[in-house]
């Protein structure tokens, strides 16, 4: 490894361990470095941040271990890349309980710990809540479409304040998440005015504002000079470069450089590092801060001796970063190795930069640094190796259709899943080949969600002019072209879609095997849907039982099978199917209905009764069901004729 200048740190006016009483980490969702004015965007659009900054250190070439929501925050809060604590997605993923977050530690030490977060990716069933007392992921006012999706920054501004307030007099950590730089770029006024050229920007500016908020509470509690503030992004945004237009493909700067702040308390001296660092580094950091000791696992830095001695960074540190969104397409992964300088991917075809002369990463320089490149090449390979361990963990989990829905609107991809191998496989395509591909699926994923579904339609038959044996282009279209009521054409694609991942021997590198859980669950229950819209009800209850084989525990097809049976006059089977879907989810006032009329139908007339009082229980006002209920026990207390 190559010996780096040594870079001197000093601060004289901190205060010591002892006296750090709270704690406040800030994380701003899809956050450029270059946009802040303090990383030197030219446009003065965070003031807020830019005089906390000036009364800190701020570091200049941080990185996302993983440019995607829940992963990175997992890196945040545990201190551990992916390889380690095993989330690689924001979709099938959840930090296992194994993982200790620095939440944990803080409770343990006394710290009242509470989160107040701003996006449905980081709902408390991901895992992230470990640790925190409190935790707000519960959205009060819906934003139009983004209705519990997220919330808007001064919702959690206020939720803050009011949480500095109560729990002012003791000793809190509290991490605080904005959400409103993400697509879509929606700034509330003047914002949206000043910024009409620029809406990621005015995203930028009014968190900022927000923060500002948050800020001057802290100030007027008098609790700002005691307290420890960090502020990072937990990845950028491509906003066109490279080809991509938001995030998590790929590992370049636009969407691996993110901001790091931190003010310790009572410092007024403000430095810039350059030293390479990453977001695994902010959990020991803060424990560093507060001089707890730093478990043997984490795998990130303690920073917090830039602010109370010297430091000499003799040796060049390598810090990693991944993507393997590709792998969904069948492409090889994105592995990373960065220092201050220089940048390697491992993919297909690798990549090399010198990032000095290079920030934009357009001169690939892999064959002309044959030496650089076997040395990051054995450097990457020896840090996965160690990373990974003995006590990796697999945290990949399957999530119900009501947060695949509320995770796909945000515009994360979830047909098949990320593959967590970190073997290249030089047969397979480099994920530079499928960009396009990626971009016309993201916005076929926005265009539904915004119910536009023939421009949504048009962009599929884009993607099969492309790419005809593309397994996942029929899927799209068979999606596409339900929501359109063309249910036949609806059919025809999703069989074609089984068809091409059946067909592993065709060498064409757009006809890959995919994952062969979810999205053929997907396929089988939409040409189930399709086919019971048809009246075709034999077919629909083929491809229902086909879905139920890889997702039994899925109440709503096991609803839509017990509605085929029914048709089909099978009412034994539609009872079975409609009471395994309310042991699944007892709670859903139509399931209680739709058993209850079968149930009557076959002439159990008390126990449809009992069905159709619990649906009113749960949903009182159900006027329908109410003069069902009322009919039938009518008809069943009047006497018999006898004759």
């Amino acid at each position: 490894m190559l010996v780096v200048g040594i870079i001197w740190f000093f601060y004289s006016t901190c205060v010591s361990p002892e006296g750090i009483r709270h704690i406040i980490l800030i994380s701003i969702d899809t956050c450029r470095a270059d946009y802040l004015s303090c990383y030197g965007y030219p446009r003065k659009i965070t003031a807020n941040i830019d005089v906390i900054a000036e009364e800190g250190i701020i570091f200049r070439n941080a990185l996302t271990p993983i440019p995607l929501t829940l992963p990175a925050h997992c890196s945040m809060l545990t201190g551990t890349y992916p390889l380690h604590h095993g989330v690689h997605d924001n979709l099938d993923h959840v930090l296992g309980e194994t993982n200790v977050t620095v939440a944990e530690i803080l409770h343990e030490h006394g710290y009242t710990t509470g989160a107040i977060v701003s996006s449905f990716i980081l709902d408390a069933q991901f895992g992230v809540s470990q640790g925190f007392d409190s935790y707000n992921d519960r959205f009060e006012e819906p934003i139009g479409l983004r209705e519990d999706r997220e919330r808007r920054g001064e919702e959690a501004s206020r939720f803050a304040c009011s949480y500095l307030e109560e729990h002012r007099n003791e000793p809190f950590f509290l991490f605080l998440h904005y959400f409103d730089p993400h697509t879509d770029y929606e700034p509330p006024e003047p914002f949206a005015s000043e910024y009409a050229d620029n809406l990621y920007a005015g995203e930028i500016a009014y968190t900022d504002y927000c923060i500002g908020q948050a800020i001057d509470k802290l100030k007027g509690l008098d609790l700002y000079d005691s307290s420890l503030i960090i502020i990072v992004g937990d990845h950028g945004e491509g906003l066109g470069e490279h080809g991509e237009a938001e995030h998590g493909y790929y590992i370049y700067q636009c969407t691996a450089r993110v901001p790091f702040i931190i003010k310790p308390p009572g410092c007024r001296k403000p430095r810039k590092i350059d030293n390479i660092v990453s977001l695994v580094d902010v959990a020991p950091t803060i424990l560093g801060y507060l001089g707890v000791e730093i478990p043997a696992y984490i795998q990130g830095k303690d920073l917090s001796g830039c602010s109370t001695r010297k430091i000499a960074a003799d040796k060049e540190r390598y810090v990693y970063c991944e993507s393997l969104t590709g792998t969904k397409y069948g492409c090889n992964p994105l592995l990373g190795l960065a220092s201050e300088r220089w940048k390697y991917i491992e993919t297909t075809r690798p990549e090399l930069y010198y990032l000095p002369r290079d920030q934009l990463e357009e001169n690939n320089i892999v064959e002309k640094e044959a030496k650089r490149v076997v040395l990051m090449r054995g450097q990457l390979q020896k840090m996965v190796t160690e990373l990974i361990g003995t006590e990796s963990i697999d945290s990949r989990q399957e999530i119900d259709e009501e947060s695949r829905r509320r995770l796909e609107s945000l515009g994360y991809i979830g047909t098949a899943a990320v593959q967590a191998a970190v073997g290249i496989d030089e047969s397979k395509p480099d994920p530079k080949d499928l960009i396009s591909f990626h971009e016309y699926k993201m916005k076929v994923v926005h265009l539904i969600y915004h119910k536009r579904p023939d421009e949504a339609k048009t962009v599929c038959e884009k993607m099969l002019a492309e790419w005809p044996n593309m397994p996942d282009t029929h899927l799209e279209l068979g999606h596409v072209t339900f929501k359109k009521g063309e249910f036949a054409e609806s059919i025809a694609h999703n069989l074609m879609y089984l068809a091409l991942i059946s067909q592993p021997g065709i060498q064409h590198p757009e006809s890959l095997v995919f994952n062969a859980g979810e999205p053929v669950f997907m396929a089988h229950r939409r040409l189930g849907e399709a086919y019971s819209k048809l009246g075709d009800y034999d077919k629909a209850v083929e491809n229902f039982l086909a879905a139920l084989r890889i997702r039994p525990d899925r109440p709503d097809v096991h609803n839509n099978i017990a509605v085929a049976y029914f048709e089909l006059g099978e009412f034994d089977l539609a009872i079975k199917h409609w009471t395994e879907a309310l042991r699944l989810t007892p709670d859903r006032p139509a399931l209680h209905d739709n058993l209850a009329i079968v149930l009557y139908k076959e002439g159990k007339i008390d126990e449809a009764i009992a069905h159709w009082q619990e649906a009113l229980r749960l949903k009182p006002d159900w006027i329908e069901v109410r003069d069902k209920l009322e009919r039938v026990i009518k008809q069943r207390n009047q006497p018999t004729d006898k004759k």
